[in-house]
């Protein structure tokens, strides 16, 4: 009888111990919910998601884009949600993005991994702070010297685009904008990187092409260990990680050849720099002879240029096609383009630089473009350095602040009809180029494109010479694909849905 009733006593110990285990529990877990709310409820508002996931079930990637419109329609300029286990913040508003952007508390940078890994903190996109700082002034200054307006680029340029025309010529019917856009941008920027152009054949450039546009397309995918962190060991396996990996370090390989083949020609340390490679080792080997081999550190060059051709090369190319695309599916504006270009210019000689003051309605054209294209439809993303606060919500540390450039320029407050494509956003009563602020596909604060003014150089150059010479149209063979072209992809950056153009000349 006494062992029963000490059983007896063991198990309503047991019992309550077990259910006060239990209400523990449960209080520890409501306390944890009631904090997330609370937390929660302190952040831009947003969409909940699903446990690990987040937003991502519910995110059209061939269209991104959409998704993040159809949340700012909702939530308003800025929201928040989750992708996987990582805090987005979207900000679309122009006053928002430019308080937010010029912020040293946002000015950081968050990327997959294995991306941070293989950039060791070098060059100008991935790094922050001083190195950011020190290297992001190196490369402007090289910029204005090389590429800003010099008669020199202006003269490449004008090379460039007349071996376009000549292509042209040769083809002018079912051809494909993406390749022939392309080697203008890429022709440019290796002269003012490397000094030289690389023939179509050239094997080791052929394959730094397809590896940059395997970057690009698989951005997305190869985030994975950005959103999943805690998974990011097991991820990093896989073979679409992998791939990227491969094709970042075969570019590396690519860049640090060139840059050795300049550094042993460059031997007068008197000599003048002939291309920005040249001029950023002469400054490497000035700071090496003060005892500094760390500011300007070899892999700093490999990485410069890597981005120099990436950015100078698609963001140039993909704001080409989008301006023919435009021009077939606006035929109006066309011949308005063309009657202006006529009348200012006339059809003896091809347009140049000093003639873009006087093409008004050109410029509004490439303007209205790159609104309503916004092929960088979320400019690079930043980090938040530390916990903060921004108009009133909780910015917690390393969230990833996502500028929706696409959604500023489809502000219905700021522009007159943001839902069309309306060169008038930029002129003024009397039908002249009237620029806006608000127009941002270079992005806006800190880290604004440095390479927009020879971008711009580009673009403008290209398209008044196309536009004089030829009337272009969708060829026979997408005739009937208007909408999807004008829908355009999610891809980095953006571009238009598959099309073939046919030139006429005129």
């Amino acid at each position: 009888n006494k062992s029963n009733t000490i059983s007896m006593n063991e198990f309503l110990q047991n019992q309550l111990t077990s259910r006060n285990a239990l209400i523990g529990a449960g209080a520890l877990a409501a306390a944890y919910t009631l904090r997330s709310l609370y937390r929660s409820s302190q952040l831009p508002p947003g969409p909940l998601g699903l446990p690990l996931l987040g937003r991502l079930p519910w995110l059209d990637t061939d269209h991104f884009n959409e998704s993040e419109e159809a949340m700012r329609q909702k939530y308003g300029p800025i929201y928040s949600f989750r992708a996987g286990q990582r805090l987005m913040i979207v900000v679309s508003s122009y006053e928002m993005l430019k308080e937010m952007l010029k912020d040293d508390m946002f000015s950081g940078r968050l990327w997959p991994p294995q991306a941070a890994e293989l950039s060791n903190g070098c060059g100008i996109i991935f790094s922050e702070g001083k190195t950011w700082s020190e290297q992001r002034r190196v490369g402007l200054r090289m910029l204005r010297e090389f590429g800003f307006g010099k008669n020199e680029s202006l003269a490449l340029i004008n090379e460039e685009v007349a071996a376009i025309l000549a292509s042209i010529e040769s083809c002018n019917s079912e051809v494909d904008s993406s390749r022939l856009l392309s080697d203008l941008a890429n022709c440019v920027i290796a002269m003012l990187v490397f000094g030289k152009r690389y023939a179509n054949e050239n094997p080791n450039y052929e394959s730094f092409l397809i590896n940059a546009k395997k970057l690009l397309n698989d951005s997305l995918a190869s985030s994975l260990t950005l959103l999943f962190p805690t998974f990011a060991p097991l991820l990093k396996r896989l073979s679409i990680t992998q791939q990227a990996s491969t094709a970042t370090l075969a570019m590396h390989q690519f860049f640090e050849e060139e840059i050795k083949k300049k550094e042993a020609e460059l031997t007068d340390p008197n000599a003048e720099p002939l291309c920005i490679c040249d001029a950023y080792i002469q400054e490497r080997r000035r700071y090496e002879a003060k005892g500094d081999f760390y500011t300007h550190r070899p892999f700093h060059l490999v990485r410069i240029c890597m981005e120099m051709f990436i950015a100078g090369t698609d963001t140039t190319s993909k704001s080409m096609e989008w301006l023919l695309a435009h021009m077939c599916l606006y035929p109006q504006v066309q011949a308005k383009v063309q009657q202006e270009l006529d009348e200012v210019v006339g059809r003896e000689r091809r347009p140049q630089i000093n003639d873009r003051p006087q093409l008004h309605y050109m410029q509004a054209v490439i303007d209205e473009s790159l609104r309503y294209a916004s092929l960088a439809f979320n400019s690079l993303t930043h980090r938040a350095m530390k916990h903060t606060t921004f108009r009133g919500y909780r910015i917690p540390a390393d969230a990833i602040i996502v500028p929706f450039v696409y959604g500023a320029h489809r502000d219905a407050s700021i522009w007159e009809k943001p839902d069309q494509f309306y060169p008038e956003h930029f002129l003024d009563c009397e039908g002249e180029y009237s620029p806006s602020k608000y127009l941002i596909p270079f992005s806006i604060g800190r880290r604004i494109c440095p390479g927009e003014s020879l971008a711009r150089l580009e673009i403008y150059m290209a398209f008044a010479a196309i536009m004089q010479k030829y009337s272009v149209t969708l060829a026979a063979s997408c005739k009937d694909k208007a909408a999807d072209i004008e829908r355009g992809m999610t891809t980095t950056p953006r571009q238009p849905g598959w099309h073939k153009l046919d030139f006429v000349q005129r």
